[in-house]
């Protein structure tokens, strides 16, 4: 019989109810990588989160999953990472405070392993989904019980809980197979082992260089409705001065209207705001072709875009960013 863990009243069947979540989630994932992901997944919906943050002892920075972007932005990096190290083995909560703006989250933390294989994770709730009272009892009655549930499947497998993973099935890991893993099948997670904004894109951009054989990646994001580059393979810091770099913002701001790749030069005619842009980069890149992949939010609420005054906020809201290649 299943339980419904949003619905349980008793606290004998809200533990079941998790603890059986918790080992169907084991069961679909391949390795502890992918556990925690997906329970960071399952902590965005079950506790209305806006980002969840997870710790682990052979990490070197933690890893967030984000379920609203712009709570995501706008909550201090350095406070995730106090909360998580602060975090113990009970569940508790805590407040989030930005100084400059003076703007707070709710956020619950704890400690689900202890050292030397520490794991922490914290969640941060959505700014329209702040719980009362009552329901801050009961969420932090419902993330002990997933907390539990975790230790009790680490502590049932059989593989020793080595800091490369978490051990769910019976299968050794090294941090060579694994990062190799990763690898061949373009496992996504490697892009996204630090809270750091430039780390991550300095990450996409030569992973994805390296796993599709081309020549140069270039990472563009939207900034006061002008793409600005953050990020290109094989250089370290980007030159905003450089001509290259200025001549590529503008060819994205020129072809992001068409919100879908597009491969340029084409056979296809293209228009004259396109054409000059595109042509300046070609020439002082030396590419032969480029390729522009949009990349999309998933996260915004159809409300949050009516929200916005005007037709040029709501599409540059929707482009998370561009990747050229």
């Amino acid at each position: 019989m299943n339980i419904d863990v949003r619905t349980s009243n008793s606290s004998r069947d809200l533990r079941e109810a998790i603890f059986t979540r918790v080992s169907s989630i084991a069961e679909q994932s391949s390795d502890g990588d992918e556990l925690l992901r997906r329970l960071a997944d399952e902590f965005l919906t079950e506790f209305h989160a806006a980002l969840v943050a997870v710790e682990r002892s052979d990490w070197p920075q933690p890893v967030m999953v984000v379920g609203q972007r712009r709570t995501a932005m706008d909550v201090p990096r350095d406070e995730i990472k106090r909360l998580l190290k602060r975090a113990g083995v009970g569940p508790a909560a805590s407040t989030v405070r930005e100084e400059t703006s003076g703007s707070t989250w709710r956020a619950l933390h704890v400690e689900v392993t202890p050292q030397p294989d520490r794991l922490a994770m914290l969640l941060v709730y959505q700014p329209e989904n702040q719980p009362n009272a009552s329901q801050q009892v009961g969420d932090l009655k419902r993330l002990n019980f997933y907390s539990q549930g975790i230790r009790e499947r680490i502590s049932k497998s059989k593989v020793s809980t080595k800091p490369t993973t978490i051990p769910i099935r019976p299968t050794e890991f090294s941090a060579a197979a694994t990062e190799q893993r990763n690898l061949q099948s373009h496992d996504l997670s490697i892009l996204h082992r630090s809270l750091s904004l430039d780390e991550t894109a300095y990450r996409i951009v030569n992973e994805t260089r390296r796993w599709t054989q081309v020549d140069r990646v270039s990472l563009v994001l939207p900034k006061r409705k002008r793409a600005q580059v953050i990020a290109v393979s094989g250089v370290e810091k980007v030159d905003r001065r450089a001509a290259t770099v200025r001549y590529l913002e503008r060819l994205t701001d020129a072809v992001s209207v068409f919100e879908k790749p597009i491969l340029l030069p084409s056979a296809e005619p293209q228009a004259d705001a396109v054409v000059e842009p595109l042509n300046e980069y070609l020439d002082t890149s030396q590419s032969t072709q480029i390729l522009y992949l949009p990349l999309t939010s998933e996260d915004l609420s159809r409300q949050s875009l009516e929200d916005m005054p005007d037709e040029e906020e709501k599409r540059l809201a929707g482009l998370n960013g561009s990747a050229l290649i």
